[in-house]
């Protein structure tokens, strides 16, 4: 129960840091599956394939996820930073690599051979939410610790 408090008492000291991470994650997703990986990530997923309706169910669904998904990873990771020696600014991009690993990298390359995805899929996306939990835990670092 202390740990929830501590999440609680995480948050409400620290909404604007994480508002802004969540804005960063959002921003991080719009220019990765936007600009960088657009073509490539649509023809791999299969989304090319989607009807427009399709798409735009697609898209409230997944900014929706995306935002759940970016506020709940900035408490778990700024609450975790608190705990440990932070006192390099080259700590929180470690501790951000610790968490993508097993929680993200390694979950995603199981559902990707499960599925019959292809590999290039898996770096895209995995790829995405490395970048992503590093400027995160870079905001954290800046603004919180």
């Amino acid at each position: 129960m202390a740990h929830l408090q501590a999440l609680g008492a995480f948050v409400t000291s620290n909404v604007l840091a994480l508002l802004l991470c969540v804005f960063v994650y959002m921003a991080i997703g719009a220019l990765w599956y936007g600009f960088l990986f657009m073509k490539a990530w649509s023809r791999l997923s299969g989304a090319d394939t989607l009807t427009d309706e399709q798409k735009k169910k697609t898209m409230i669904y997944g900014m929706t996820a995306s935002i759940i998904t970016g506020f709940v990873i900035s408490v778990v990771l700024g609450r975790s930073m608190q705990l440990l020696d932070m006192s390099s600014p080259a700590y929180p991009l470690v501790i951000a690599t610790i968490f993508w690993l097993p929680f993200t990298a390694l979950p995603m390359a199981q559902c990707t051979a499960h599925a019959h995805k292809p590999l290039k899929l898996l770096f895209i996306d995995a790829g995405y939410m490395l970048v992503s939990l590093w400027a995160m835990s870079l905001v954290l670092y800046a603004t919180v610790l």
